[in-house]
């Protein structure tokens, strides 16, 4: 700051000045009738939460939280009695009836296309693109995944290579099927992939 006044001793930046341009403190009657009361917040804007690195600190997070805590709340056994005896009413437990994941988390009102994403999905899954999405989603099953591509198993590398087989087999000019029957192989380790899958779903 002393160089912007050249080869000359500037008299504006003294150690007194300096303080005066960055004084944060405020002796007036004005400072003097304010009042500071810091008071720390559950929750923040979603845009404040995402710029300071804590998102679990929006009120969305929040707010999914608390929904969550409802829904297991309401899915615990009420709790009366203990050693055959009637506890008392300021012991007992009685699970809320509030339908909390049917008013939160229940998608009957958006079409079925939607929730399974077959909307987005659908005519797409011979694109090398969605198979490889799909590989990395295998590599990754901390993250959810489509329902509809779920159904297809998109999420076995089984059938991923199968279908990049019989794409490549379609790619290098196969000669056309003799009969109905004659069907290629990776048709058939697709079809008996998924219904091994579907036994598993319903044995679940």
């Amino acid at each position: 700051m002393k160089q912007l006044g050249g080869d000359q001793q500037s008299q504006l930046f003294t150690p007194k000045a300096i303080k005066e341009l960055f004084q944060v403190e405020f002796d007036t009657h004005v400072a003097r009738s304010l009042q500071v009361v810091p008071k720390e917040m559950p929750t923040v804007e979603e845009r404040i939460a995402n710029v300071t690195e804590n998102p679990e600190k929006s009120k969305f997070a929040a707010l999914d939280r608390e929904i969550s805590k409802d829904i297991k709340a309401e899915r615990r056994a009420d709790h009366l009695r203990a050693f055959n005896r009637s506890l008392p009413n300021n012991k007992q437990w009685r699970a809320p009836r509030n339908e909390t994941r049917d008013m939160w988390r229940s998608a009957r009102h958006v079409p079925k296309d939607l929730v399974t994403l077959k909307t987005v999905w659908e005519g797409i899954t011979n694109l090398r693109s969605v198979k490889e999405y799909c590989r990395w989603m295998i590599e990754h099953p901390e993250y959810r995944r489509a329902p509809y591509l779920r159904s297809l198993g998109m999420f076995d590398t089984a059938v991923l290579d199968a279908r990049l087989t019989f794409e490549l087999q379609q790619q290098n000019m196969s000669p056309p099927l003799t009969s109905p029957t004659d069907i290629p192989a990776p048709i058939d380790h697709i079809r008996k992939r998924l219904s091994e899958l579907a036994e598993t779903n319903d044995d679940g």
